[in-house]
């Protein structure tokens, strides 16, 4: 669907701060300060991944530096894209970017736009265009995708002032924004540490080389997860149990989250009394993800606490009920460490769709300890793991102050106050929480080395 409201009314009843102007400036429509060129319906027929013909730029390659996707064919010089110009996706999130990649072709459902004037600077129109995007993606209904027309991109009233203050302004935000990314960067460096750290900590459950201090581990001895545990498929899901008399809740791979069981779409089928007795969930079964399109998902897992009563479970999980000789929550990391560190899918099968399947988890080696030990192992893996989780959590709400950082600065540019005022004076605008650099969260105090 497209939009319904004029971009003058939406302008005129926001109270977002991006949308703001300083009093002394007056508004222009895009359109008259600028070329809007919409992409060409290239046939897809003549598209390739092998690099003949020219780069074709997709939706999908707004924001990036390149394009996967080639034409070969004939087009009109109108539909190049220079490196440099500014692009907008159209469809789903209404994004716009620089194209940072070579010069390439304009496919359908992208626009390109060209500032005309010489009393418009485009970094200016740049910084100024993704929040009157975002609150006309609010205003748009849609049943499916949200659609984005170049008329509506014409319409859009941008704030005018004089061109020496859109280039202040520009330069004002450039150096702040420069500062909020030198945090990011120490931030995402930070976060693959924490990511490192957690897979090593994985794998030194399996080693046994990780336990309380002065506890001695043994070496213990390798067997198959199903000489442990028993091993179960869930229920396929067809068309005859779409409904029925017993229509019951149950969990899919997309219920199967790193953080634990996600119960944010649960879907229904049904399940009649013997069927519900075999596909039952109880507290205490670890289920993971049968198969994945990524590699790094296949075998992610989780531990059922009995969030939601009578649950069962589909055949995109597998369900492992631990036997008397093994502690739940040592198997449970042992299969934890064998997806995270890539383990189940050297073994899956498959091309687009790996597939670990019910034989290859029960084949799976796992190292069986005395159930003290496993439960000490357990204990430890398991504290060194919640410092990983809080240091994650401390960046998470540093990088969401980014962001809204990022919106005040903005906000601030457009309504006047950024340049000559309390912000361009201000210094460093970036809080200390936002600049970590890993230690900086606390976990090597806590007895975690995260480097």
């Amino acid at each position: 669907m497209s939009l319904r409201v004029h971009p003058d009314e939406i302008v005129e009843l926001s109270s977002n701060g991006l949308l703001d102007k300083h009093p002394s400036w007056s508004r222009v429509p895009v359109g008259e300060i600028a070329e809007i060129r919409n992409g060409f319906a290239f046939k897809s027929k003549r598209f390739n991944s092998e690099g003949r013909g020219t780069p074709l730029i997709r939706i999908r390659d707004v924001g990036k530096s390149h394009s996967e996707t080639y034409y070969e064919g004939e087009f009109d010089d109108e539909y190049w894209v220079e490196s440099g110009d500014l692009i907008i996706g159209m469809d789903g999130d209404f994004r716009v970017a620089r194209w940072r990649g070579p010069r390439s072709l304009l496919n359908q459902r992208v626009c390109r736009l060209r500032v005309t004037s010489n009393l418009y600077d485009d970094r200016f129109l740049e910084y100024v265009l993704q929040g009157y995007l975002d609150a006309i993606h609010e205003h748009t209904s849609s049943v499916t995708v949200k659609h984005l027309s170049s008329k509506t991109i014409a319409q859009i009233p941008v704030p005018f002032p004089p061109l020496d203050e859109q280039v202040k302004i520009v330069e004002a935000v450039d150096e702040q924004f420069s500062r909020l990314d030198a945090a990011l960067l120490s931030l995402r460096a930070a976060e693959q540490r924490l990511q490192q750290l957690r897979r090593s900590i994985l794998r030194s459950v399996s080693l046994g080389t990780i336990a309380p201090e002065g506890i001695s581990i043994s070496e213990g001895i390798e067997k198959r997860v199903d000489e442990v545990a028993t091993v179960q498929l869930g229920r396929q899901r067809s068309p005859e149990h779409h409904s029925g008399d017993h229509m019951r809740p149950y969990l899919r791979a997309a219920n199967i989250t790193w953080e634990g069981i996600s119960l944010d779409d649960v879907k229904k089928m049904n399940f009649p009394p013997e069927d519900f007795e075999r596909f039952r969930l109880h507290p205490g079964d670890i289920l993971l993800n049968e198969a994945s399109g990524s590699a790094d998902e296949v075998g992610k897992s989780a531990i059922w606490q009995g969030q939601m009563s009578d649950a069962c479970f589909q055949n995109t999980l597998l369900r492992v009920v631990p036997h008397d000789n093994m502690d739940l929550r040592y198997l449970w990391l042992l299969l934890r460490d064998a997806a995270a560190n890539g383990g189940f899918a050297r073994v899956a099968r498959g091309v687009n769709i790996l597939h670990l399947g019910k034989a290859g988890l029960a084949a799976w080696p796992v190292v069986v300890r005395p159930i003290d030990e496993q439960r000490l192992i357990a204990e430890e893996a398991e504290r060194q793991l919640s410092i990983v989780e809080a240091t994650e959590s401390a960046m998470d709400q540093a990088l969401s102050k980014s962001q809204a950082l990022r919106k005040s600065i903005l906000a601030a540019a457009f309504s006047g106050r950024l340049v000559g005022g309390s912000w361009a004076s201000a210094g460093n605008l970036v809080p200390s929480d936002v600049y970590l650099h890993g230690r900086d969260a606390g976990a090597e105090e806590e007895g975690v080395a995260i480097e």
